[in-house]
């Protein structure tokens, strides 16, 4: 059995309750209390609640980047299947209870009026990462000008992951899929394509 560090026990309990709760309704008295240790255990390794916050949205930058790109590249088919996957695993995702939406876009909502806060610099970078990993499968997929496509289809994702999460209905992100479908198709058929 792998033993976590303090750090990674703090960092995994404030995550949670960060995650189901929202960061500004965490107190940091809680997650000392969750994690079972004190304050100044949690400032030696975070330095404050900004600190812990831009932590927390780092360690979640490669696993939800990992859970949205998977299902594309253990998809068979045509990009446009592929990436329609995408969006069938947040209509399956919207099913569970646990589930809150996306991570990024909570927490860059609760600090709306703070633009340089790191939750708005961490959530706009993990955006832009994943538009580059879906312009490059775009592209490995023979879509010629994918920047522009991957794009439309990052904000089609965001609106599904958030009606999905408002409504409680994976019917909502199975929709956007369709949609995004059709705009892949349309791109080929406007000579978006090399194959």
């Amino acid at each position: 059995m792998v033993e976590t560090s303090t750090r990674e026990r703090i960092l995994a309990v404030a995550g949670e309750l960060f995650y189901r709760d929202g960061i500004r309704a965490v107190g940091i008295e809680t997650v000392c209390r969750e994690a079972g240790i004190k304050k100044p255990t949690l400032y030696h390794y975070f330095g404050s609640k900004d600190g812990l916050i831009a932590a927390y949205l780092k360690d979640q930058d490669e696993k939800v980047l990992a859970g949205l790109t998977e299902p594309a590249l253990r998809a068979d088919g045509p990009a446009a299947d592929r990436v329609a996957a995408i969006f069938e695993n947040v209509a399956r995702a919207a099913r569970r209870e646990a589930w809150k939406g996306c991570p990024f876009l909570r927490g860059a909502a609760e600090f709306a009026g703070e633009r340089d806060h790191a939750a708005r610099q961490l959530a706009s970078g993990h955006k832009r990462r994943f538009e580059r990993w879906l312009a490059d499968f775009l592209d490995e997929h023979g879509v010629i000008d994918p920047k522009p496509l991957a794009r439309q289809l990052t904000v089609l994702l965001d609106g599904a992951v958030t009606h999905a999460f408002l409504h409680g209905k994976g019917a909502y992100a199975r929709e956007a899929g369709n949609a995004a479908r059709a705009l892949i198709e349309g791109w080929r058929r406007a000579g978006g394509s090399r194959a």
